[in-house]
């Protein structure tokens, strides 16, 4: 039978997905990104950017991860995270040309598939 993970073990969780992913992009952007950037993943400025958003994401899942046993600054730390991943999703959809079809459904998915399971953890934590 499998145990059921508390909301802090989905956040936390969460937190430990985005670090990785944000230093897979720090460490190997292009690589990293190919598969929703395609071509474009190798361009420098892409490269740049890639390592700039790993930054934020290993500082927004050290945070939360940091911010364990004082109730509003982890509450604070989740919400930041889901704002930002709330517009990586806006900001895939919206965009023209910028990044492969493929890539669009597919950022759109994942950062908006981490806002709502942070979502569903948080209302649960707060219950």
């Amino acid at each position: 039978m499998a145990q059921e993970r508390s909301p802090s073990d989905l956040i936390e969780t969460l937190a430990f997905g985005r670090i990785a992913f944000g230093v897979a992009l720090m460490a190997a952007p292009a690589l990293t990104s190919f598969g929703y950037l395609g071509r474009e993943a190798s361009r420098p400025s892409v490269r740049f950017l890639n390592r700039i958003f790993g930054g934020r994401d290993v500082a927004l899942g050290a945070w939360v991860l940091l911010s364990r046993g004082n109730k509003e600054a982890y509450r604070q730390a989740v919400m930041a995270g889901m704002a930002c991943d709330a517009w990586d999703a806006v900001a895939a959809l919206t965009t023209k040309g910028a990044i492969p079809r493929f890539g669009k459904p597919l950022t759109a998915a994942v950062a908006g598939g981490a806002v709502a399971v942070a979502a569903m953890a948080l209302r649960d934590l707060e219950t």
